[in-house]
């Protein structure tokens, strides 16, 4: 099986995807354990985190740009 660059956006989406899932699940526990505010500690560790990995795509982006490194 040969993974091509139109598999890009479906690899893309499904890694999101996981990852708001695995948020979703651990806020929710510490929510129910810990009696805490559910909506806002998931909009702040989804928000910090889907930002961490648009920061470490961009930073990726320029060095391939800059280093002409295709992979």
């Amino acid at each position: 099986m040969t993974v091509t660059r139109e598999d890009d956006p479906i690899a893309l989406a499904l890694t999101l995807a996981i990852t708001i899932l695995v948020i979703f699940s651990f806020n929710y526990y510490l929510s129910v354990a810990k009696d805490l505010n559910f909506k806002r500690r998931f909009a702040e560790m989804t928000l910090i985190s889907l930002g961490v990995a648009a920061f470490s795509f961009f930073i990726g982006y320029a060095l391939r740009s800059l280093l002409g490194v295709d992979v």
